[in-house]
C-alpha cells in the first residue's frame, strides 16, 4: 500500500509542477539553497517523477486502446453478426447471447 501512495504522490507532484507556476517557483527556489546531497537526491525523485508522471497515464491508455477483444466484438455487431462470447468469434447465422468472459476457461501459467 505504501507503494500505491508513494507512486500516486509522484504522479501529482509531476503534474502539480508541470501546471503550478508558484509550486514550480517554490521547488525551485528551495532547490538552488540545497546542499549538493539534497540537490542529488531531488534530482532523482524529479526523474523518478516524470517517469511516472507521463509513463504511468501512457501505459493506462495503451492498456484501454489495445484491448483487442472489445473491438472484435463491436466491427462483429456493427456489421450485423453476433459475437460468440466462448469461442470469440464473430457468427452472421447464429444468434448469441452475451455471456461474458468464461473465467473458468482461463489458464494461468507461472
Amino acid at each position: 500500500m505504501n507503494e500505491l501512495v508513494e507512486t500516486l504522490l509522484y504522479l501529482v507532484s509531476f503534474w502539480r509542477f508541470v501546471f503550478s507556476k508558484q509550486y514550480r517557483a517554490d521547488l525551485l527556489g528551495k532547490f538552488k539553497c540545497q546542499n549538493i546531497y539534497k540537490k542529488f537526491l531531488d534530482v532523482i525523485g524529479a526523474i523518478v517523477s516524470t517517469v511516472v508522471g507521463l509513463g504511468l497515464p501512457i501505459m493506462v491508455f495503451v492498456l484501454i486502446m489495445g484491448m483487442p477483444f472489445f473491438d472484435e466484438a463491436d466491427t462483429c455487431l456493427d456489421l450485423g453478426g453476433s459475437y460468440n462470447y466462448q469461442k470469440c468469434e464473430c457468427d452472421y447465422k447464429v444468434n448469441h447471447s452475451y455471456r461474458g468472459i468464461n473465467r473458468t476457461s482461463i489458464l494461468v501459467t507461472s
